[in-house]
């Protein structure tokens, strides 16, 4: 699990928001980098789990609780966890090498946002998703029953003009 994506796992988590200062900057900067997002920013719930960091970076307390060294560095299955499966990937043995840019040119970038989404703003991609369907198919009934009621109006136009063809 990375950054924001659900605890299903067991394991320890720990948050940004309780790091020192130039700690919690190296570790932004090693989540970016895997990331690819420079700009990406720690929220106040963003957390990292145990996974991402070596054996060699933790020790038991007296009463068996799992703590983090001071130096310690996440450094282990960095890549993108995807929102569906929220599996980490380990990037360091079975990596595909890079595309170049000419390659992926045709990429929209906007298309490849939802990938780096966390959980609660992909449930609210979806929702949107789902309103914006809901609104589509309201348009759509709307525009059927004006129509209906165009020819409605034209056929009772019709009836007015020579009512005594019709009374038979």
């Amino acid at each position: 699990m990375l950054l924001g994506s659900r605890r299903k796992r067991m394991g320890s988590h720990f948050m940004f928001s309780l790091l020192m200062k130039k700690r919690k900057t190296e570790w932004t900067k090693i989540i970016q980098r895997a990331r690819l997002e420079e700009f990406w920013k720690p929220s106040k719930r963003s957390v990292v789990c145990s996974m991402h960091f070596d054996d060699k970076y933790f020790y038991e307390t007296k009463r068996g609780f799992r703590r983090l060294r001071k130096g310690a560095f996440p450094n282990k299955h960095l890549a993108m966890a995807t929102t569906a499966s929220e599996l980490c990937i380990e990037t360091s043995k079975n990596a595909s090498p890079v595309q170049s840019n000419s390659e992926i040119g045709d990429v929209n970038i906007s298309d490849l946002d939802y990938i780096f989404d966390t959980p609660k703003k992909a449930k609210l991609r979806s929702q949107l998703r789902s309103k914006k369907l809901i609104c589509k198919t309201h348009v759509r009934r709307i525009k059927t029953l004006q129509q209906k009621n165009k020819r409605l109006v034209k056929k009772e136009r019709i009836f007015k003009k020579c009512p005594n063809e019709f009374e038979k």
